[in-house]
C-alpha cells in the first residue's frame, strides 16, 4: 500500500477523531444500528467493499467512540439481483433502529431497493452508478439519499474534460463493456465530445474477453488511428487494453476509470500502469502525503484489513464510515432519518472522498450528488502523481456541474 508519513494508532485516533468531531475512546453504551448493502457475490462483485465497511466500524467502535458513544452494529445484506434489492429494502424498512444506510456498488437492485424503501431511511452511497442511484424519486429534488462526492458521473465526465482540454485529444476511441448500461453511458459520452469537436468511434468488448480478443476489437477499430482512448470497464479489461497499446507501440493519452487496482500490482508492480489518467475523488489513497488524514485512513484500514489488497476500496469503506459518524455525531439525541439527512446537508467542506465544493442537490436532474469536482491521478514510472491541468486552473476542478 502506498503510505505517507509512519503514523501510531494514538495518533491515527487523534487525528480522525478531530475530523468526526467525536473523541478518542472505545464506545461502550448501547449500540446504533446502521444497514450496508452492496454486491458481494456474483461476477461483478465488490466484496473488498464490505471487508472495508466492517474494518472502519471496528476502527471507529475501538478507538474513535463509536457515535457519541454509541458503538456502531453494522446490518449487512447483499444485493445481486432485482429480487435482492426488494428483499433488503423490506429488511431494513421493517427494522425501526435503522435510519442510515450506506450503500457500496449495486450492479443490479438498486432500482427495487429505492422503491422498497420510499424515500424512509437515510441512504449514504459510495458512488452513483445507476440511473436509480442518480435519481432515485423522479420528482424529489431533495431525497434523502446522497453520494458525497461527484460519484461516478463525475469521474466519467472529468475523463473525457481531461483528455479534451487538457490533453487535446482530437479523436477518441470509446472502450466500452457490452451492457445496455454502458452502450447508453457511452452514447452520452460520445455525444459530449462531438459538441467538442472530437471525432469518436466506439467500441463494445464482450465480458470477460481475453487478451486476444481485445486486440481484435481495437484494430477492427482502427485504434491507432485515435489520439485519446477512453475506457469504461473491469480491471482486467484495462489490463488488456494496456497491455495491447504498450505491445503495438502505441502512445495515445489513455484515461479509464478501472484502470487501478491490484490486478495492476501483479502485471505491472505498481496499482497502476504507466502513463494511464485515472481520475479519483479529490482525496486520494496514492498520493497521502497530500493530507494526514489520508495518511491516518491509510495506516488504520492496513491495520484493520492486514491482508489487505485493495488500498483506493479499502479507503473509501472508511470515507463513507467516518462521513456517516461525522455527521451523526452533530445529531446524538435525535437520529431520525430527517435528523441525519439534514446533518449531511449541512456538512461543510472538504468532506472525505470530496476535496471540492459541497452540494446536495445542486444538480435538479441528479439530485443525490454532493460532490462537485473530481482530480485527476497518473503514475508516471516513478510516483504517483496529481494533474494539475494548467497554473490557471486549480486542481480540485477537473469537473465541476453547473446548478
Amino acid at each position: 500500500m502506498p503510505l505517507g508519513a509512519s503514523l501510531t494508532v494514538a495518533q491515527q485516533a487523534s487525528i480522525l477523531a478531530k475530523y468526526t468531531g467525536g473523541k478518542v475512546g472505545t464506545a461502550s453504551e448501547t449500540p446504533i444500528q446502521i444497514g450496508w448493502v452492496n454486491t458481494d457475490t456474483g461476477l461483478s462483485a465488490f466484496p473488498v467493499m464490505t471487508q472495508g465497511v466492517k474494518a472502519a466500524v471496528a476502527f471507529a467502535n475501538a478507538h474513535l467512540d463509536g457515535i457519541d458513544g454509541h458503538p456502531i452494529d453494522l446490518v449487512t445484506c447483499s444485493i445481486a439481483t432485482e429480487e435482492d434489492g426488494q428483499s433488503c429494502g423490506a429488511t431494513y424498512l421493517n427494522n425501526p433502529n435503522i435510519n442510515l444506510i450506506l450503500e457500496g456498488v449495486l450492479i443490479q437492485g438498486s432500482d427495487t431497493f429505492y422503491k422498497a424503501i420510499n424515500n424512509t431511511k437515510t441512504i449514504i452511497q459510495l458512488s452513483a452508478n445507476s440511473p436509480s442511484d442518480l435519481n432515485p424519486y423522479p420528482g424529489n429534488t431533495h431525497p434523502n439519499v446522497f453520494t458525497l462526492s461527484a460519484g461516478a458521473v463525475g469521474t466519467y465526465f472529468a475523463m473525457i474534460n481531461y483528455a479534451v482540454k487538457y490533453g487535446h485529444v482530437k479523436k477518441m476511441l470509446l472502450l466500452s463493456l457490452n451492457d445496455p448500461n454502458a452502450r447508453a453511458g457511452v452514447a452520452e459520452f460520445a455525444g459530449a465530445l462531438k459538441s467538442d469537436g472530437v471525432a469518436t468511434k466506439s467500441v463494445f468488448i464482450t465480458p470477460g474477453a481475453g487478451a486476444s480478443q481485445v486486440a481484435a476489437d481495437i484494430q477492427g477499430a482502427g485504434g491507432s488511428g485515435y489520439d485519446g482512448w477512453y475506457i469504461s470497464s473491469d480491471e482486467q479489461t484495462c489490463v488488456n487494453i494496456v497491455q495491447y497499446a504498450t505491445q503495438s507501440g502505441l502512445k495515445p493519452l489513455i484515461v479509464g476509470e478501472q484502470c487501478n487496482g491490484p490486478i495492476f500490482k501483479s502485471t505491472t508492480g505498481n496499482y497502476a500502469p504507466k502513463d494511464v489518467v485515472f481520475p479519483d475523488l479529490d482525496w486520494s489513497v496514492w498520493l497521502p502525503q497530500e493530507s494526514q488524514l489520508q495518511d491516518a485512513i491509510n495506516y488504520a484500514a492496513s491495520e484493520e484489513i492486514p491482508n489487505g489488497t485493495d488500498p483506493e476500496s479499502e479507503a473509501i469503506g472508511f470515507y463513507n464510515v467516518l462521513d456517516a459518524v461525522r455527521a451523526m455525531n452533530t445529531t446524538p439525541t435525535s437520529l431520525t432519518t430527517d435528523s441525519i439527512a439534514s446533518a449531511i446537508r449541512g456538512l461543510k467542506a472538504p468532506i472525505l472522498g470530496n476535496g471540492g465544493g459541497f452540494d446536495c442537490g445542486g444538480m435538479s436532474a441528479l439530485p443525490t450528488i454532493c460532490g462537485d469536482s473530481v482530480g485527476m491521478v497518473e503514475f508516471n514510472g516513478t510516483k504517483y502523481v496529481r494533474l494539475a491541468p494548467t497554473s490557471s486552473v486549480p486542481l480540485f476542478k477537473i469537473w465541476t456541474f453547473q446548478s
